[in-house]
């Protein structure tokens, strides 16, 4: 993959990322109009972005799901006995819901 022009990286980087004052970002935006080599690079730069982006939320999707795995099974090791607590929980906090809602 070609690399990124030093020269506007700096430039696209703020921009991007909204680190320019008004001032700055509108004159940087001119640019792109009339610089097709910025413009280009800031498509590139975008895409990058991107798939750095989808790149990060596959992995933190993966260990949610991990992670999902892990307390399933926990769940299941659990006895009746161990749980009684977990339920007793979600049931005081249905009737503190059911009770704020009808008696408002």
């Amino acid at each position: 993959m070609k690399n990124f022009n030093q020269k506007y990286f700096d430039e696209i980087n703020a921009y991007h990322f909204d680190e320019l004052d008004a001032e700055e970002r509108t004159l940087f935006e001119a640019m792109l109009i009339i610089n097709p080599d910025l413009s280009d690079e800031y498509e590139r730069f975008k895409s990058v972005i991107t798939i750095i982006k989808e790149e990060q939320r596959v992995e933190l999707l993966q260990a949610f799901k991990q992670e999902d795995k892990g307390l399933d099974k926990d769940l299941l090791h659990m006895t009746l006995k161990s749980k009684l607590p977990l339920y007793l929980t979600i049931a005081a906090i249905i009737i503190v819901f059911l009770l704020v809602f009808f008696l408002r």
